[in-house]
């Protein structure tokens, strides 16, 4: 039985959901020592317009090693900002659910949606950009 374009396409896009999903933790316990700063001044940044996560902004969390001193002595992610605003959007989103919904916010449910925004969903958008690509220029492309 031959699969159809549109169902390889979908069993591809599945397989790249599987295999970044799958080398997630999901536990809090095993949140990332370089991730949980960027979680932290994500939300600080929704929740007072700073990215300084020391004091209440630790949410009751180890900062772990990769932080910085400020000039003003507080800590801050010593990493660019790209995945700190995604951790705000993400932050974003599950406020507004919880508004809606009365549901409480986890960092859990927080660090899940800021990995499917910042990696999950621009990985599957390449690869759907790159097989269209490929499908409209009719040639497959060269091994490498």
């Amino acid at each position: 039985m031959a699969l159809t374009s549109r169902t390889r396409t979908l069993v591809l896009l599945v397989l790249i959901t599987i295999t970044l999903g799958g080398t997630w933790p999901y536990f809090e316990r095993m949140l990332d020592a370089n991730e949980r700063p960027r979680l932290l001044a994500g939300i600080a940044l929704v929740e007072h317009g700073s990215v300084q996560i020391d004091g209440p902004n630790a949410h009751g969390l180890a900062l772990g090693p990769d932080v910085a001193r400020a000039e003003n002595g507080s800590l801050v992610p010593n990493k660019p900002p790209g995945a700190t605003l995604v951790a705000s959007a993400a932050w974003l989103v599950l406020e507004a659910r919880s508004a809606l919904t009365g549901e409480a916010i986890d960092r859990r449910g927080t660090t899940i949606l800021a990995r499917v925004l910042g990696a999950l969903l621009p990985t599957l958008l390449l690869a759907f950009v790159l097989w269209r690509r490929e499908r409209t220029s009719g040639e497959a492309p060269e091994p490498v």
